[in-house]
Protein backbone atom coordinates (compact mmCIF):
# COMPACT_ATOMS: atom_id res chain seq x y z
CA UNK A 1 0.00 0.00 0.00
CA UNK A 2 0.99 3.46 -0.55
CA UNK A 3 1.35 5.66 2.72
CA UNK A 4 -1.11 8.40 2.63
CA UNK A 5 -0.55 11.95 3.19
CA UNK A 6 -2.46 14.60 4.99
CA UNK A 7 -1.73 17.90 2.28
CA UNK A 8 -3.49 19.96 5.11
CA UNK A 9 -1.26 19.34 8.00
CA UNK A 10 1.33 21.45 8.97
CA UNK A 11 4.50 19.14 8.87
CA UNK A 12 3.20 18.25 5.21
CA UNK A 13 2.64 22.10 4.03
CA UNK A 14 6.17 22.45 5.65
CA UNK A 15 8.03 20.05 3.77
CA UNK A 16 6.35 21.55 0.48
CA UNK A 17 8.22 24.94 1.07
CA UNK A 18 11.76 23.50 2.40
CA UNK A 19 11.63 21.41 -0.93
CA UNK A 20 10.56 24.80 -2.98
CA UNK A 21 12.51 26.69 -1.40
CA UNK A 22 15.70 24.09 -2.14
CA UNK A 23 14.63 24.01 -5.77
CA UNK A 24 14.97 27.36 -5.77
CA UNK A 25 18.13 27.86 -4.39
CA UNK A 26 19.41 25.11 -6.79
CA UNK A 27 21.57 27.46 -9.03
CA UNK A 28 21.74 30.61 -6.38
CA UNK A 29 24.09 31.30 -3.78
CA UNK A 30 23.81 31.86 0.16
CA UNK A 31 23.54 35.77 0.79
CA UNK A 32 24.67 35.02 4.52
CA UNK A 33 27.91 33.66 3.17
CA UNK A 34 28.80 36.61 1.31
CA UNK A 35 28.08 38.74 4.28
CA UNK A 36 30.23 36.91 6.49
CA UNK A 37 33.18 37.01 3.79
CA UNK A 38 32.62 40.92 3.08
CA UNK A 39 32.73 41.58 6.88
CA UNK A 40 35.61 39.62 7.42
CA UNK A 41 37.29 41.31 4.69
CA UNK A 42 36.30 44.91 4.61
CA UNK A 43 34.32 45.67 7.24
CA UNK A 44 30.72 46.51 8.46
CA UNK A 45 29.92 49.42 6.15
CA UNK A 46 31.52 47.52 3.05
CA UNK A 47 29.16 44.87 4.08
CA UNK A 48 25.63 46.94 4.17
CA UNK A 49 26.91 48.12 0.66
CA UNK A 50 26.97 44.62 -0.13
CA UNK A 51 23.91 44.01 1.22
CA UNK A 52 21.80 46.05 -0.61
CA UNK A 53 23.23 45.12 -3.76
CA UNK A 54 22.20 41.83 -2.97
CA UNK A 55 18.82 42.98 -2.40
CA UNK A 56 18.00 45.06 -5.59
CA UNK A 57 21.36 44.41 -8.35
CA UNK A 58 21.80 40.79 -7.36
CA UNK A 59 18.76 39.29 -6.24
CA UNK A 60 18.76 36.85 -9.31
CA UNK A 61 22.25 35.29 -7.80
CA UNK A 62 21.72 35.29 -4.23
CA UNK A 63 19.06 33.90 -1.91
CA UNK A 64 18.89 35.57 1.81
CA UNK A 65 17.29 33.19 4.27
CA UNK A 66 16.09 34.29 7.70
CA UNK A 67 17.82 31.33 9.42
CA UNK A 68 21.10 31.84 8.09
CA UNK A 69 21.78 35.10 8.59
CA UNK A 70 20.25 34.74 12.55
CA UNK A 71 22.91 32.19 12.74
CA UNK A 72 25.39 34.44 11.16
CA UNK A 73 24.44 37.15 14.21
CA UNK A 74 24.76 34.78 17.11
CA UNK A 75 28.23 33.20 15.66
CA UNK A 76 29.81 37.00 15.47
CA UNK A 77 28.01 37.55 19.24
CA UNK A 78 28.33 34.37 21.11
CA UNK A 79 31.45 32.83 19.71
CA UNK A 80 33.45 35.80 18.53
CA UNK A 81 32.39 38.12 20.86
CA UNK A 82 32.36 40.85 17.96
CA UNK A 83 28.99 42.75 19.06
CA UNK A 84 29.35 45.21 16.28
CA UNK A 85 29.25 42.79 13.09
CA UNK A 86 26.36 40.92 14.59
CA UNK A 87 23.99 44.03 15.11
CA UNK A 88 24.85 44.55 11.37
CA UNK A 89 23.75 40.84 10.77
CA UNK A 90 20.46 41.47 12.91
CA UNK A 91 19.63 44.47 11.28
CA UNK A 92 20.01 43.40 7.91
CA UNK A 93 17.61 39.92 8.76
CA UNK A 94 15.34 42.44 9.91
CA UNK A 95 15.23 44.61 6.76
CA UNK A 96 14.66 41.68 4.92
CA UNK A 97 11.95 40.06 7.49
CA UNK A 98 10.42 43.04 9.12
CA UNK A 99 7.79 40.91 9.88
CA UNK A 100 9.35 38.05 11.80
CA UNK A 101 9.45 38.76 15.38
CA UNK A 102 12.14 36.50 15.88
CA UNK A 103 14.71 38.62 14.01
CA UNK A 104 13.75 41.39 16.25
CA UNK A 105 14.40 39.52 19.44
CA UNK A 106 18.06 38.70 18.49
CA UNK A 107 18.40 42.18 17.05
CA UNK A 108 17.39 43.64 20.71
CA UNK A 109 19.43 41.12 22.54
CA UNK A 110 22.31 41.89 20.55
CA UNK A 111 21.77 45.57 21.35
CA UNK A 112 21.45 44.61 24.87
CA UNK A 113 24.31 41.97 25.81
CA UNK A 114 26.94 42.92 22.72
CA UNK A 115 26.91 47.07 22.60
CA UNK A 116 25.01 47.61 26.39
CA UNK A 117 22.35 49.67 24.67
CA UNK A 118 19.24 49.16 26.65
CA UNK A 119 17.21 51.74 24.76
CA UNK A 120 17.90 50.35 21.32
CA UNK A 121 17.15 46.62 22.93
CA UNK A 122 14.01 47.88 24.44
CA UNK A 123 12.50 49.24 21.31
CA UNK A 124 13.67 46.29 19.27
CA UNK A 125 11.98 43.67 22.01
CA UNK A 126 8.36 45.98 21.81
CA UNK A 127 8.67 45.51 17.73
CA UNK A 128 8.98 41.79 18.63
CA UNK A 129 6.16 42.13 20.85
CA UNK A 130 3.74 43.73 19.07
CA UNK A 131 4.23 41.08 16.10
CA UNK A 132 3.96 38.62 18.39
CA UNK A 133 2.14 39.31 21.32
CA UNK A 134 2.45 35.91 23.03
CA UNK A 135 6.35 36.27 23.13
CA UNK A 136 7.89 34.92 26.29
CA UNK A 137 10.94 36.24 25.59
CA UNK A 138 10.14 39.65 24.59
CA UNK A 139 7.66 39.93 27.78
CA UNK A 140 10.67 39.08 30.77
CA UNK A 141 13.23 40.95 28.87
CA UNK A 142 11.28 44.00 28.75
CA UNK A 143 10.43 43.35 32.21
CA UNK A 144 14.22 43.21 33.35
CA UNK A 145 15.20 45.92 31.26
CA UNK A 146 12.08 48.07 33.23
CA UNK A 147 13.89 46.67 36.69
CA UNK A 148 17.01 48.43 35.26
CA UNK A 149 15.49 51.71 34.74
CA UNK A 150 13.88 51.80 38.64
CA UNK A 151 16.49 50.89 40.26
CA UNK A 152 18.24 53.79 38.30
CA UNK A 153 15.64 55.71 39.46
CA UNK A 154 15.53 54.44 42.97
CA UNK A 155 19.17 54.60 43.84
CA UNK A 156 19.85 56.84 47.16
CA UNK A 157 20.83 60.37 46.31
CA UNK A 158 23.53 61.01 49.19
CA UNK A 159 27.01 60.72 48.30
CA UNK A 160 29.82 59.09 50.01
CA UNK A 161 30.29 61.34 53.62
CA UNK A 162 33.78 60.05 54.63
CA UNK A 163 37.32 59.03 53.02
CA UNK A 164 38.11 55.09 52.77
CA UNK A 165 39.23 54.07 56.60
CA UNK A 166 38.44 57.48 58.00
CA UNK A 167 36.74 57.82 61.47
CA UNK A 168 33.00 58.29 60.91
CA UNK A 169 32.14 59.02 64.97
CA UNK A 170 29.23 56.98 64.50
CA UNK A 171 28.52 54.61 67.11
CA UNK A 172 26.02 51.23 67.98
CA UNK A 173 25.11 48.40 66.27
CA UNK A 174 24.29 48.31 62.37
CA UNK A 175 26.38 51.99 62.47
CA UNK A 176 23.57 53.38 64.76
CA UNK A 177 20.87 53.15 61.91
CA UNK A 178 17.18 53.49 62.99
CA UNK A 179 15.79 49.78 62.55
CA UNK A 180 13.24 49.00 59.80
CA UNK A 181 10.18 47.29 60.18
CA UNK A 182 7.81 45.44 57.87
CA UNK A 183 8.77 48.15 55.02
CA UNK A 184 12.59 47.78 53.78
CA UNK A 185 14.93 51.19 54.21
CA UNK A 186 17.77 51.80 52.58
CA UNK A 187 20.79 50.76 54.75
CA UNK A 188 23.09 53.81 55.53
CA UNK A 189 23.02 55.70 53.14
CA UNK A 190 25.89 57.67 52.16
CA UNK A 191 28.02 55.08 54.07
CA UNK A 192 27.21 51.65 52.82
CA UNK A 193 24.79 52.43 50.48
CA UNK A 194 26.02 56.13 48.29
CA UNK A 195 24.92 57.72 45.38
CA UNK A 196 26.51 56.83 41.92
CA UNK A 197 28.06 52.86 43.08
CA UNK A 198 26.06 49.52 42.94
CA UNK A 199 26.46 48.01 46.14
CA UNK A 200 25.33 44.74 47.30
CA UNK A 201 25.80 41.29 49.00
CA UNK A 202 26.51 42.34 52.74
CA UNK A 203 27.86 40.07 55.65
CA UNK A 204 28.26 40.92 59.06
CA UNK A 205 30.29 38.89 61.74
CA UNK A 206 29.18 37.36 65.04
CA UNK A 207 29.26 39.57 66.94
CA UNK A 208 28.45 42.58 64.51
CA UNK A 209 31.57 44.44 64.31
CA UNK A 210 32.77 43.77 60.89
CA UNK A 211 30.51 44.23 57.80
CA UNK A 212 31.20 43.19 54.25
CA UNK A 213 30.02 44.39 51.32
CA UNK A 214 30.15 44.25 47.65
CA UNK A 215 30.52 47.71 45.44
CA UNK A 216 30.86 48.56 41.62
CA UNK A 217 31.72 52.00 41.18
CA UNK A 218 31.11 52.23 37.85
CA UNK A 219 28.49 50.74 35.70
CA UNK A 220 30.76 48.35 33.54
CA UNK A 221 33.47 48.46 36.53
CA UNK A 222 34.75 45.80 38.52
CA UNK A 223 33.44 44.56 41.77
CA UNK A 224 35.12 45.38 44.97
CA UNK A 225 35.36 43.78 48.24
CA UNK A 226 34.84 46.50 51.15
CA UNK A 227 34.85 46.44 54.79
CA UNK A 228 33.95 48.83 57.72
CA UNK A 229 34.61 48.21 61.41
CA UNK A 230 33.25 48.85 64.81
CA UNK A 231 35.77 50.16 66.92
CA UNK A 232 36.65 52.41 70.20
CA UNK A 233 36.40 55.68 68.15
CA UNK A 234 33.01 54.55 66.24
CA UNK A 235 32.77 52.95 62.84
CA UNK A 236 35.30 53.23 60.37
CA UNK A 237 34.51 54.37 56.13
CA UNK A 238 33.82 51.76 53.82
CA UNK A 239 37.70 50.53 52.30
CA UNK A 240 38.88 47.93 50.24
CA UNK A 241 38.87 44.26 52.15
CA UNK A 242 43.02 43.56 52.61
CA UNK A 243 42.58 39.73 51.32
CA UNK A 244 40.82 40.53 47.89
CA UNK A 245 43.01 43.45 47.32
CA UNK A 246 43.59 44.12 43.37
CA UNK A 247 40.79 41.55 42.65
CA UNK A 248 37.93 41.72 41.38
CA UNK A 249 36.17 40.09 44.08
CA UNK A 250 32.02 40.20 45.24
CA UNK A 251 29.27 38.21 47.61
CA UNK A 252 30.99 38.23 51.02
CA UNK A 253 30.08 35.83 53.55
CA UNK A 254 30.82 34.82 56.92
CA UNK A 255 30.13 32.11 58.48
CA UNK A 256 27.81 31.51 62.11
CA UNK A 257 31.05 30.42 64.03
CA UNK A 258 32.66 33.81 62.50
CA UNK A 259 35.70 31.55 61.76
CA UNK A 260 35.53 31.62 58.12
CA UNK A 261 34.55 34.21 55.24
CA UNK A 262 33.76 32.72 51.63
CA UNK A 263 33.51 35.27 48.49
CA UNK A 264 33.52 35.01 45.20
CA UNK A 265 37.09 36.30 43.14
CA UNK A 266 38.20 36.17 39.81
CA UNK A 267 42.14 35.72 40.24
CA UNK A 268 44.47 33.19 39.15
CA UNK A 269 44.25 29.66 41.27
CA UNK A 270 47.67 28.55 42.14
CA UNK A 271 48.74 25.73 39.20
CA UNK A 272 46.47 27.46 36.94
CA UNK A 273 47.41 29.66 33.52
CA UNK A 274 44.89 32.41 33.41
CA UNK A 275 42.35 33.76 36.01
CA UNK A 276 38.77 32.19 36.28
CA UNK A 277 35.62 32.87 38.67
CA UNK A 278 35.92 31.15 41.74
CA UNK A 279 34.66 30.89 45.33
CA UNK A 280 38.06 31.64 47.60
CA UNK A 281 38.14 31.56 51.74
CA UNK A 282 40.05 33.18 54.75
CA UNK A 283 39.99 32.13 57.98
CA UNK A 284 40.48 34.18 61.43
CA UNK A 285 43.91 34.41 63.57
CA UNK A 286 44.28 36.25 66.32
CA UNK A 287 41.95 38.68 64.97
CA UNK A 288 42.45 39.45 61.73
CA UNK A 289 41.71 37.94 58.36
CA UNK A 290 44.23 35.18 56.92
CA UNK A 291 45.73 35.11 53.42
CA UNK A 292 42.97 33.68 51.15
CA UNK A 293 42.89 30.53 49.46
CA UNK A 294 40.93 28.86 46.65
CA UNK A 295 38.14 26.96 47.80
CA UNK A 296 36.12 25.33 44.62
CA UNK A 297 33.91 26.62 41.95
CA UNK A 298 30.35 27.98 43.04
CA UNK A 299 28.45 31.50 43.78
CA UNK A 300 27.05 33.31 46.41
CA UNK A 301 28.11 31.05 49.24
CA UNK A 302 25.67 30.97 52.68
CA UNK A 303 26.20 28.16 55.62
CA UNK A 304 24.44 26.36 58.66
CA UNK A 305 25.61 26.31 61.96
CA UNK A 306 26.83 22.22 61.46
CA UNK A 307 28.91 23.50 58.88
CA UNK A 308 26.73 22.82 55.42
CA UNK A 309 27.32 25.25 52.62
CA UNK A 310 24.73 26.42 50.50
CA UNK A 311 25.47 28.47 46.82
CA UNK A 312 24.51 28.67 43.57
CA UNK A 313 26.04 26.20 41.57
CA UNK A 314 28.29 27.09 37.85
CA UNK A 315 29.94 23.50 37.24
CA UNK A 316 29.76 20.57 39.37
CA UNK A 317 26.29 19.33 39.96
CA UNK A 318 25.43 19.71 36.40
CA UNK A 319 22.56 21.57 36.70
CA UNK A 320 21.57 24.88 37.34
CA UNK A 321 20.36 26.48 40.44
CA UNK A 322 20.74 25.97 44.13
CA UNK A 323 22.67 23.42 45.64
CA UNK A 324 23.82 21.68 49.24
CA UNK A 325 27.25 20.73 50.36
CA UNK A 326 26.82 18.88 53.20
CA UNK A 327 29.79 18.71 55.86
CA UNK A 328 30.53 15.67 57.66
CA UNK A 329 33.30 14.66 59.30
CA UNK A 330 35.45 17.73 58.18
CA UNK A 331 34.87 16.56 54.76
CA UNK A 332 32.32 17.85 52.17
CA UNK A 333 30.26 15.83 50.62
CA UNK A 334 29.13 15.52 46.85
CA UNK A 335 26.66 18.63 45.60
CA UNK A 336 22.64 17.81 46.41
CA UNK A 337 20.50 19.48 44.16
CA UNK A 338 17.50 21.33 46.38
CA UNK A 339 14.03 20.23 45.60
CA UNK A 340 10.87 21.46 46.98
CA UNK A 341 10.24 25.17 45.52
CA UNK A 342 13.64 26.24 46.27
CA UNK A 343 14.50 24.97 41.89
CA UNK A 344 11.39 24.82 40.39
CA UNK A 345 9.47 26.11 38.20
CA UNK A 346 12.35 28.21 37.70
CA UNK A 347 15.93 27.84 39.49
CA UNK A 348 16.89 29.70 42.21
CA UNK A 349 19.85 31.77 42.95
CA UNK A 350 21.66 33.82 45.98
CA UNK A 351 20.33 31.72 48.47
CA UNK A 352 20.79 32.38 52.23
CA UNK A 353 20.33 29.50 54.50
CA UNK A 354 18.95 30.07 58.15
CA UNK A 355 21.34 29.00 60.29
CA UNK A 356 19.19 26.40 61.76
CA UNK A 357 18.09 25.03 58.31
CA UNK A 358 14.82 25.79 59.00
CA UNK A 359 13.98 27.91 55.67
CA UNK A 360 15.96 29.26 52.84
CA UNK A 361 15.74 32.59 50.97
CA UNK A 362 16.43 33.49 47.53
CA UNK A 363 16.24 35.20 44.40
CA UNK A 364 14.73 33.59 41.24
CA UNK A 365 13.90 35.50 37.79
CA UNK A 366 10.80 34.83 35.75
CA UNK A 367 8.73 33.26 38.15
CA UNK A 368 5.13 32.81 37.62
CA UNK A 369 3.60 35.30 40.48
CA UNK A 370 7.12 37.59 40.55
CA UNK A 371 6.97 41.33 40.02
CA UNK A 372 9.56 40.63 36.89
CA UNK A 373 12.58 43.16 36.99
CA UNK A 374 15.73 40.73 37.69
CA UNK A 375 14.30 38.85 40.21
CA UNK A 376 12.06 38.92 43.48
CA UNK A 377 12.58 37.35 46.95
CA UNK A 378 11.13 33.81 47.93
CA UNK A 379 11.47 31.71 51.06
CA UNK A 380 11.25 27.82 51.16
CA UNK A 381 10.15 26.21 55.12
CA UNK A 382 11.65 23.00 55.88
CA UNK A 383 8.92 20.33 56.11
CA UNK A 384 9.64 18.10 59.11
CA UNK A 385 10.53 15.02 56.92
CA UNK A 386 13.76 17.00 55.87
CA UNK A 387 12.09 18.04 51.94
CA UNK A 388 11.73 21.20 51.48
CA UNK A 389 8.29 23.12 50.49
CA UNK A 390 7.03 25.49 48.08
CA UNK A 391 8.63 28.53 47.30
CA UNK A 392 6.31 31.96 49.09
CA UNK A 393 7.05 35.51 47.15
CA UNK A 394 7.82 37.76 49.99
CA UNK A 395 5.19 40.11 48.59
CA UNK A 396 5.40 43.30 47.51
CA UNK A 397 6.42 45.49 50.53
CA UNK A 398 9.80 43.68 49.95
CA UNK A 399 9.72 42.46 46.16
CA UNK A 400 9.51 45.52 43.63
CA UNK A 401 9.72 45.45 39.92
CA UNK A 402 13.21 46.59 40.32
CA UNK A 403 15.84 44.01 40.76
CA UNK A 404 15.67 42.01 44.08
CA UNK A 405 18.34 39.85 45.30
CA UNK A 406 21.25 38.65 47.36
CA UNK A 407 19.65 38.21 50.63
CA UNK A 408 21.05 37.82 54.14
CA UNK A 409 20.28 37.89 57.48
CA UNK A 410 21.41 39.41 60.50
CA UNK A 411 23.48 37.30 62.74
CA UNK A 412 21.21 37.78 65.68
CA UNK A 413 18.17 36.91 62.94
CA UNK A 414 16.28 40.01 63.32
CA UNK A 415 16.95 41.58 60.50
CA UNK A 416 16.87 40.63 56.51
CA UNK A 417 19.54 42.60 54.25
CA UNK A 418 19.12 42.37 50.43
CA UNK A 419 19.55 44.45 47.49
CA UNK A 420 17.47 46.44 45.08
CA UNK A 421 17.75 49.90 43.44
CA UNK A 422 21.70 49.40 43.42
CA UNK A 423 22.00 49.79 47.13
CA UNK A 424 21.64 47.55 50.09
CA UNK A 425 18.38 47.46 51.92
CA UNK A 426 16.98 45.76 55.50
CA UNK A 427 13.64 45.10 56.88
CA UNK A 428 12.52 42.85 59.63
CA UNK A 429 12.96 39.23 59.77
CA UNK A 430 9.14 39.22 60.78
CA UNK A 431 8.01 39.08 57.43
CA UNK A 432 9.13 35.87 57.73
CA UNK A 433 6.81 34.80 60.14
CA UNK A 434 4.24 35.96 58.38
CA UNK A 435 4.64 33.62 55.50
CA UNK A 436 5.43 30.55 57.77
CA UNK A 437 2.87 27.49 57.42
CA UNK A 438 0.78 27.24 60.55
CA UNK A 439 1.15 23.66 60.63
Amino acid sequence: MSPYFNLTSKETIGRHRENIQTFWRVNLKSASEEIEAVLRRSGIDAARGRFQEIRTQLANKYYVDEREFNALGYKFLRDERKPAESVAVFEMNTEAFPQSWNVWDSLAEACWWGLGDKEKAEEYYRKSLDLNPGSQSAKDNLGQLRGYKLDAQGETKEPPKFRPGEQTGLQCPYLGQEPPGLKPRVFAPGIISTAGHFEFSITFSPDGKEIFFTRRKTPDGSNTLMVVRWGEQGWTEPEEAAFAKGYPSNEPHITPDGRKLYFGCFRQPPGESAPRYAIWVTETTSGAWCEARLHGNGMFVSSSRDGDLYMTDILEAGVEGIVRYPFKGGVYGKPEWLGGGVNAPKPGAHSFIAPDESFIVFDSYQRPGGQGGEGDLWVCFRNKDGSWGEAVNLGDDVNTPATNFCPALSPDGQYLFFSTCRDIYWVSAEVFERLRPRN
